[in-house]
């Protein structure tokens, strides 16, 4: 089994070890104080989609095995869906006046949430497209959902955050797949939202405003996009 293994699997599995870890500092009493606490499992969220792209750069570069679509999909649906679930509820759990029927409420929020996140993630790869994503990305959905719990305690813009972000992954509604020059700037602010969040929650709404904009100015730009492409076919 081990011969099946390519360097890109070895980076899916960290990406589902981050994941992991996130679910395990969140479960586990080590005596932090709370808001640390949250910033060190956003924090190793935020590894995880790190690693999540790393990997398809290096698929590229040295070819993918066998076992890659099995790894990266188990790998994202850990850090991309339960870990950001477990978050979420920690997180209204720890709020403190969070009422029985709220907590269930959120409950079966979370698992429409979960559910919506296997649903994109699981079908990825058969509904894979060179030129947009269909389907909110989960590695948005998941950045979207964990920057406004970070930013705000009124429960109810957290529910019809939450259910905004299922709803788009499982949508047909298109998204633009970034260039390039995008890409790195969501990383630098993703690093810096990892070293600096802490202590600035700028950083916080940085990360929240960049997929803001992808969400919502994305349409605007593959219509516009759309509209040059066709014009140009009739020149």
């Amino acid at each position: 089994m081990l011969n099946l293994l390519r360097y890109p699997d070895v980076v899916s599995m960290l990406n589902g070890f981050f994941g992991l870890s996130a679910i395990l500092v969140l479960v586990f009493d080590f005596s932090l104080p709370v808001q640390l606490k949250f910033h060190i499992a956003f924090t190793l969220i935020l590894l995880g989609l790190l690693a999540d792209g790393l990997d398809g750069i290096i698929a590229r570069r040295f070819g993918k095995g066998e076992l890659g679509d099995y790894f990266e999909a188990m790998s994202d649906m850990t850090t991309m869906g339960i870990a950001p679930s477990v978050f979420l509820a920690i997180r209204m759990m720890s709020t403190p006046d969070s009422s029985q029927i709220l907590l269930v409420l959120f409950w079966l929020i979370l698992i429409i949430y979960l559910c919506c996140a296997f649903i994109r993630l699981a079908s990825f790869h058969p509904l894979k497209n060179k030129q947009v994503f269909l389907g909110l990305p989960a590695s948005a959905a998941t950045i979207f959902v964990l920057s406004i719990s970070f930013l705000t305690s009124i429960q109810l813009f957290v529910f019809v955050s939450v259910l905004l972000a299922a709803f788009f992954m499982v949508l047909p509604i298109s998204f633009p797949k970034p260039s390039n020059s995008m890409n790195a700037i969501t990383v630098i602010i993703i690093v810096l939202t990892i070293l600096f969040g802490f202590f600035v929650s700028f950083m916080y709404i940085a990360l929240l405003v960049s997929v803001l904009i992808y969400m919502f100015a994305g349409h605007i730009y593959l219509y516009f996009f759309k509209e040059s492409g066709q014009t140009l076919k009739k020149k």
